[in-house]
């Protein structure tokens, strides 16, 4: 992915101006391609998908650049 790709994608999750949530599409897209591909993108999307889960379900925070991410989301 590009940073322009990357870029882009933050911007959307900052703006939010959707019908669905931009985090919730991300997410049911990460979870569709880990169960529906065996690659390695789905690999990386079953940690993805698993990091959310046990963030929220209190058992880490979630982030590996905290620092960073408080910077961007404030």
């Amino acid at each position: 992915m590009s940073n322009l790709a990357r870029q882009i994608i933050l911007d959307e999750l900052i703006e939010n101006s959707h019908v669905e949530k931009v985090e919730d599409v991300i997410f049911w897209a990460l979870e569709k391609y880990y169960k529906d591909k065996n690659t390695n993108g789905s690999l990386v999307a079953y940690s993805i998908v698993q990091r959310i889960k046990d963030a929220e379900n209190g058992d880490n925070d979630g982030f590996l650049n905290p620092v960073t991410v408080k910077e961007v989301f404030s």
